[in-house]
């Protein structure tokens, strides 16, 4: 879906590099609601994802979503292997078996 900033002004680089930080982030999003089993655990990590965004992009000189977008730039990438890390961690083979449980587990969410 961040592939359709590209059709509203955002650079192709820029775009680029909000989808591979996003999927990646999905991916451990992901990870984090199989150990879990929760919907809020993700609501609430999505809040802070946002709330980290806002001071990322300095909300207080009310600059615009596209102007924060065009910022993005290959450097940001080196976020993706953190997020590998702690998905590698997440889904480590020791608790493979719980995670499998919890799938298995109706979930009221």
């Amino acid at each position: 879906m961040h592939l359709f900033n590209l059709f509203h002004g955002v650079n192709p680089i820029a775009a680029l590099v909000q989808c591979a930080t996003a999927s990646a982030l999905g991916m451990v999003f992901t990870a984090v609601y199989y150990r879990g089993g929760s919907l809020w655990g993700l609501v609430f990590l999505h809040s802070l994802t946002d709330i980290a965004g806002m001071f990322r992009s300095n909300f207080t000189e009310l600059a615009t979503d596209l102007d924060d977008l065009n910022q993005l730039n290959p450097l940001s990438l080196i976020l993706i292997p953190i997020f590998l890390l702690v998905l590698a961690f997440l889904l480590r083979k020791k608790k493979m078996p719980e995670i499998m449980a919890n799938l298995q587990e109706p979930s009221e969410y």
